[in-house]
């Protein structure tokens, strides 16, 4: 990237570009197994701050902002293309949040706040995984059909429901509402729950109930298969798993915040 570059964001009244001076000016971004933090600035109006990232392989690049300077975050690639952009990951927040698919290489973020008026400090996250699947679908075991498990996954956090059956044959449902993602890997894991609530047709509803009831772990082979263990009141269970496919092709899903 060479020269001057200007990305533009249209916002419904009116646009912020963000002014892009060269590589030199570019501060480098460090990746590891941890996240980078990474503290920043706006020093004054119209101020923008580009960060390089040298990617060493694929994976998907996960930054987000926090500290309640409403920035918005841009990712480009070598050339200043713009890749993804994204102001607020939330609606309760100001800070952004990019979830992105990438490639070997340089790539570039820049950070400015919404409104080009006022200064203030914020920090970032930036992290690459491994996982540059999403595992975002309803898997099971083929050889035991009647019980499964949903995935939703986002960025290095995977939310799982299980329904399954109790000793006396009745349906059983248990939730791991945040798994996440151990470092370098593509293993998942977070407390297990067991849920109790007012009937279906509660109105107005009741709020539910819940207890810890022990630990999920999933470790996906790649984006069709995986390994599924958790306990429950100490008993431990171990699967085999696979995306539940009846039709080709089957969903894949990308974050791109």
């Amino acid at each position: 990237m060479t020269g001057a570059e200007a990305i533009a964001l249209m916002a419904p009244s009116y646009s912020i570009t963000m002014s892009i001076c060269g590589v030199a000016e570019a501060t480098p971004v460090s990746l590891g197994v941890a996240p980078a933090a990474v503290a920043g600035r706006i020093d004054y109006e119209g101020d923008t701050d580009v960060f390089g990232i040298s990617v060493p392989a694929a994976g998907t690049l996960i930054v987000r902002s926090w500290g309640g300077t409403d920035t918005v975050g841009l990712l480009l690639d070598a050339g200043g293309e713009r890749i993804a952009s994204n102001d607020d990951a939330q609606t309760s927040g100001v800070d952004f949040g990019l979830t992105q698919r990438v490639g070997p290489g340089m790539h570039y973020l820049a950070v400015t706040r919404w409104e080009s008026a006022g200064t203030g400090p914020y920090a970032l996250s930036v992290e690459l995984s491994p996982v540059t699947e999403n595992y975002t679908d309803l898997w099971w075991n083929p050889e035991e059909s009647g019980w499964g498990i949903n995935f939703t996954h986002q960025g290095d956090i995977v939310f799982a429901t299980l329904f399954t059956y109790a000793a006396d044959g009745r349906p059983l449902w248990f939730v791991m509402s945040r798994g996440d993602r151990v470092p370098g890997t593509r293993i998942f894991e977070g407390a297990l729950y067991r849920t109790a609530g007012p009937p279906f047709d509660a109105s107005p509803w009741r709020p539910i109930t819940y207890r810890e009831v022990g630990r999920m772990q999933v470790a996906f082979t790649d984006g069709k298969s995986a390994t599924l263990a958790y306990s429950v009141d100490g008993i431990e269970v171990r699967k085999q798993i696979v995306r539940q496919v009846f039709a080709v092709p089957f969903p894949e899903c990308e974050s791109d915040d």
